[in-house]
């Protein structure tokens, strides 16, 4: 570790005695998967996201707004998202990936879930993106102060 300046480890497998040992030794002990998703993602804004959100172990994902200079942490609108991905789940995925700095999921990242942190407009974006999908299944999607309305006819 000293002569590669390496700060975490990549242990893959079922290797609990050995991650035990270098995180025992100061090592942080990634997975594979936290290799895949933090690729390109500078590591001091992994490290603020993941404080912020959840690990990328617990399902955190980056977001096309990944480099925003700053950003909050709000609360994904769960019932909206929900339904968005029970009617389209690539299209409410996409627009939660495109509107946002870094989310939340479940289900090995493939369902959007929780708290997210969105840069500028991303909060507004991602609703309207969302009752987007919506019209695909119903007749009417209304925004109105801050919440939506969906009806058939």
């Amino acid at each position: 570790f000293e002569a590669s300046a390496a700060d975490l480890a990549l242990v893959d497998g079922d290797r609990d005695d050995l991650a035990a040992a270098l995180e025992a030794e100061g090592f942080r002990v990634v997975s594979e998967t936290w290799v895949r998703e933090t690729a390109g993602v500078p590591l001091d804004r992994v490290a603020a996201l993941e404080a912020d959100v959840t690990t990328v172990e617990e399902g955190l994902r980056f977001g096309a707004r990944v480099d925003a200079d700053d950003y909050e942490v709000v609360s994904l609108p769960d019932g909206l998202l929900g339904e968005a991905q029970g009617i389209d789940l690539d299209a409410a995925l996409s627009a939660v990936r495109e509107t946002t700095v870094a989310f939340h999921t479940t289900e090995g990242g493939t369902r959007a879930v929780g708290r997210a942190a969105v840069a500028g407009d991303g909060y507004d974006e991602l609703v309207s993106r969302l009752c987007d999908v919506l019209r695909e299944k119903y007749d009417s999607v209304v925004r109105d102060d801050g919440a939506v309305t969906a009806t058939t006819r």
